[in-house]
């Protein structure tokens, strides 16, 4: 999971070509924390047509808002600059992969 800044976040998320996976959380966040590993096993093998990233919602505050994120952690899943899923609290993997699979066609 690569961590991205919120002056990052149009270009590498709203103007990508692949699907865009972004994890909001923040260290204080026990969800959140039980919730990394899950992230992580975001299948390596789409590395070609998906990118993960973690965003720290104690620096990304702006970002959040105009997302209407209000609460964390939050799974956000992108497609074409748009949001087509996201999930908050506590999300296992298969949970995770069955929403990057339903947007990969």
């Amino acid at each position: 999971m690569i961590a991205l800044n919120p002056n990052d976040f149009d270009a590498k998320v709203m103007n990508a070509r692949k699907l865009v996976l972004v994890f909001f959380n923040a260290d204080w966040c026990a969800p959140g924390t039980k919730t990394i590993p899950h992230i992580e096993k975001a299948p390596e093998s789409l590395g070609d047509v998906l990118e993960v990233y973690a965003m720290d919602s104690d620096a990304s505050g702006d970002t959040m808002s105009r997302l209407g994120i209000i609460s964390i952690p939050a799974v956000v899943l992108f497609k074409d600059g748009r949001i087509v899923e996201r999930i908050l609290g506590y999300v296992p993997s298969e949970i995770i992969s069955g929403m990057i699979e339903r947007h990969l066609a």
